[in-house]
């Protein structure tokens, strides 16, 4: 609130609009990342650097 001048939280309440459907597709885009990095981390190899 600092930020945009706002003493309140009543104007973050009354434009506190959100459609569901972006909630949940936001929330399984997450689970898809999360689940994503996993897996590299399951599949990265070590390489070897030969010194000269």
């Amino acid at each position: 609130m600092t930020i945009t001048g706002h003493k309140t939280n009543s104007m973050f309440k009354r434009y506190n609009i959100v459609d569901e459907v972006d909630k949940e597709n936001a929330l399984i885009a997450s689970q898809k990342r999360l689940a994503e990095m996993r897996l590299e981390r399951r599949v990265r190899k070590v390489i070897q650097i030969n010194k000269k």
